[in-house]
């Protein structure tokens, strides 16, 4: 039934339809939509697809973005080999990051922290002795054969008795990777991380009696982060935070264990004194701006 038949009910006397079942037909009746609402819905429709896309782009972008970020810092950590272009003060975390990236990396040069490692070392070590060391290329000093030619492999050194003193590995002539040296009585005296025979990396040495002597981290030459200085005793000594070469502050304490009220270094200014073991008088340091400085009478902190 359309609306023209309802009307024609109406209008015709002899029509049973009555004017209210006309009505109620014509509300049970569903008009189409116009074309304009079509279009409004599709519209709305498209609008609303674009937005979802938009939002799962913005998404993807923010994933990649996380992920490229964590690539970045690995690959900067792979350019640079133990380099840390940010000072993270906990050494400890700093020293397990180092871990973590070799194992990521395979580093193919083995490390001599490890016994078995040093052992097979010693095996191959040629005596450093016997290698030259010129000044190579108008810019540095490097270790060669009878040849000239640059070395590469395990080298040693040992004391007049015979015993071991030294061992690390030259690459091309430079020093590379963890270097370990001994006191005269065979106990550990330093084991340092050597880049192109610049000192970068970790560094640990420790007193003739095996008790760890002073501990950091050094960058291109420079010490960087935090550092922990030790009487022969295992009393601290020094502790200190380090950026670049430059000292930010440093705390000393007396070989008693008392902190010591009169070092003042903060900000990289102020001074120290130095307690010596030997029975010598403490020491003033003096620096300025992060800086060692000789003292005059007119330098002002």
């Amino acid at each position: 039934m359309n609306r023209i038949t309802g009307l024609n009910a109406i209008s015709d006397p002899t029509s049973s339809v009555t004017a209210g079942a006309v009505e109620v037909v014509l509300d049970d009746v569903e008009s189409p939509p116009p074309l304009h609402a079509k279009r409004v819905s599709v519209k709305t429709a498209v609008k609303k697809w674009f937005i979802l896309c938009f939002a799962l782009i913005n998404y993807y972008k923010a994933i990649r973005e996380y992920f490229c970020q964590i690539r970045f810092q690995i690959d900067t950590e792979i350019l640079r080999m133990y380099k840390f272009y940010i000072t993270i003060l906990n050494p400890t975390y700093r020293f397990a990051n180092t871990l973590l990236l070799v194992s990521i990396l395979g580093c193919s040069l083995p490390d001599l922290r490890e016994e078995e490692t040093q052992k097979e070392a010693l095996l191959s070590a040629v005596e450093i002795s016997e290698l030259k060391k010129e000044f190579m290329y108008g810019m540095m000093w490097l270790y060669t054969d009878d040849q000239n030619e640059t070395f590469t492999g395990w080298v040693k050194e040992n004391y007049t008795d015979g015993e071991i003193k030294k061992l690390g590995y030259l690459n091309n002539g430079q020093k590379q990777g963890v270097w370990v040296e001994w006191h005269p009585n065979g106990l550990k005296q330093s084991e340092v991380e050597w880049n192109k025979s610049y000192l970068d990396g970790s560094f640990k040495c420790w007193h003739s009696n095996g008790t760890l002597k002073a501990f950091g981290f050094i960058i291109d030459g420079e010490m960087d982060g935090e550092w922990k200085e030790y009487y022969t005793n295992g009393q601290l000594q020094a502790h200190s935070l380090n950026q670049m070469g430059k000292c930010v502050w440093k705390r000393i304490w007396k070989i008693n264990g008392e902190v010591c009220p009169e070092s003042k270094l903060e900000k990289g200014n102020g001074f120290y004194i130095e307690y010596k073991e030997n029975g010598e008088a403490p020491q003033k340091r003096f620096f300025k701006v992060g800086v060692e400085i000789k003292p005059s009478p007119t330098t002002r902190f």
